[in-house]
């Protein structure tokens, strides 16, 4: 109780002047909103918001917290896919925040007109998130101190290492995998991601979330909230970026991880020594400069295979003669690779002696147990590199012109720049409705599941040889 009463004093806002709060008739609202997700997700800063009293004058919904003063405990089970609701909760409450699976929200007792979200984050960042939250800023109980005594102990490699191992014994990985595809199994959930609800367009990103909600704010009443509860006003003035290691509003930005996640990769000196005690080195070769310079540092007496994973057509990803000749087999994975004229116009014995072609080979193991499942739209695919030098540069554009009945696109891949960009020609086209960008997906399994078409159109100039789709994942 102590621990909850600490976090929700941290995020306490000023209250939006009653001026401008419109009470509204809720005939058609929602009884229960169902806020889900895991832990380091923002769940107590969106509990925070959904709790203010504009909330509540705007939708009659009253905030309920399973371990408020005086309410019940609500779930049971050790790890977040184990748990399970054992009272039925309260009508005209906002949920917040319930952390479980999918598979635990649909089995729950629910009204008959309900609305449920899920909040789900780029599990690298939720793994900082958590080791700074333990190693420094979580108030103390439970197993906190025995986790923090734990981290101080460790490396900060070893450190993350531990966080990782903390929360898959837990189930938050498998919890958050557990809601892909949710809205194709209940219309009534909508998915979220929190690296656009802290973006520069969370506006846009909250008022949809209200919308879905049935809870009717103003524009002026939302830019309100998300001004009250900014990572600027809770952390005493700090911008996001700025980072406090021992306050719980640490950094207030996404893809941090990238400053903390160490690639246990070999250094120089233990990859030469490999080469020289091995006899056959296989190289995958991308055409960057530090492959170039490994190439050209002075290497011991080996047989080189190289196998081009690049369709070496078009620059800057092309395949060179002196890298064939370079090389004791060069081996390429697509015909239409070994058909290009570097390969073509070596001598036929050449050719044969020391050039090849295999299929790129790929893992079904990520499809196993794969069923194709029922859904009401008709979906369009696309799972890889979400990146104009590979795909398209009118993707958005081309597929907003598809004339056919409920069409939705669904984009799976990484999330960088182009993944930004896409999002933005979606909402230029006005075409939300059609298309579900979900970034970063593990469980493509459950994607294919329901797609009808695997749409990929690529940029005519691409550098693809073989699309392994579920490596790409």
């Amino acid at each position: 109780m102590e621990r909850r009463e600490k976090k929700k004093a941290a995020y306490s806002a000023p209250k939006i002047q009653s001026d401008i709060v419109h009470p509204i008739q809720r005939s058609s609202a929602p009884v229960n909103i169902y806020h889900c997700c895991i832990h380091k997700t923002g769940s107590q800063w969106i509990s925070a918001i959904l709790s203010d009293p504009v909330i509540f004058k705007s939708s009659g919904l009253k905030p309920f917290h399973h371990r408020n003063s005086g309410s019940p405990r609500i779930y049971r089970g050790r790890t977040l896919t184990e748990r399970f609701v054992t009272e039925p909760i309260p009508k005209n409450t906002i949920v917040s925040p319930l952390y479980f699976g999918l598979e635990n929200f649909l089995a729950m007792p629910k009204p008959s007109h309900y609305k449920a979200f899920f909040v789900m984050r780029d599990p690298r960042d939720i793994v900082v998130s958590y080791y700074f939250s333990m190693r420094y800023s979580h108030p103390q109980g439970g197993k906190v101190p025995e986790r923090r005594e734990l981290l101080r102990e460790l490396s900060l490699a070893d450190g993350i290492m531990k966080a990782i191992d903390i929360l898959n014994k837990r189930g938050h990985f498998a919890a958050l995998r557990s809601w892909t595809g949710a809205q194709e199994r209940d219309p009534n959930v909508l998915l979220l991601r929190y690296e656009d609800m802290i973006g520069h367009d969370s506006f846009s990103y909250f008022k949809k979330l209200f919308t879905h909600c049935g809870i009717q704010l103003s524009d002026e009443m939302i830019s309100h909230l998300l001004r009250d509860y900014s990572f600027e006003r809770l952390s005493g003035g700090r911008q996001p970026g700025k980072e406090d290691p021992l306050s719980h509003f640490r950094k207030g930005i996404s893809g941090d991880w990238k400053n903390y996640f160490i690639l246990n990769a070999p250094d120089r000196a233990t990859i030469l020594r490999e080469i020289e005690n091995s006899d056959i080195v296989h190289l995958h070769f991308w055409n960057t400069p530090e492959m170039y310079e490994f190439l050209r540092s002075g290497l011991h007496s080996m047989r080189l295979l190289i196998k081009f994973n690049i369709g070496g057509k078009h620059p800057p990803h092309i395949i060179t003669r002196d890298l064939i000749e370079f090389a004791d087999f060069a081996l390429t994975t697509s015909p239409e690779a070994h058909e290009i004229p570097v390969f073509q116009n070596l001598p036929a014995d050449v050719r044969h002696k020391k050039t090849g072609m295999v299929f790129g080979a790929t893992d079904f193991e990520r499809l196993s147990g794969f069923k194709p499942r029922p859904h009401d739209t008709f979906n369009v695919g696309y799972i890889g590199t979400v990146d104009f030098s590979k795909m398209h540069p009118n993707y958005v554009s081309m597929s907003a012109q598809i004339d056919i009945p409920d069409v939705r696109f669904i984009v799976c891949g990484n999330n960088g720049q182009a993944f930004r960009d896409i999002r933005k020609q979606v909402v230029l086209h006005d075409a939300e409705e059609r298309f579900d960008t979900r970034g970063y997906v593990e469980d493509i399994r459950s994607v294919i599941e329901i797609l009808d078409v695997f749409g990929y159109p690529l940029c005519e100039d691409n550098y693809s040889t073989v699309e392994l789709v579920l490596q790409a994942q």
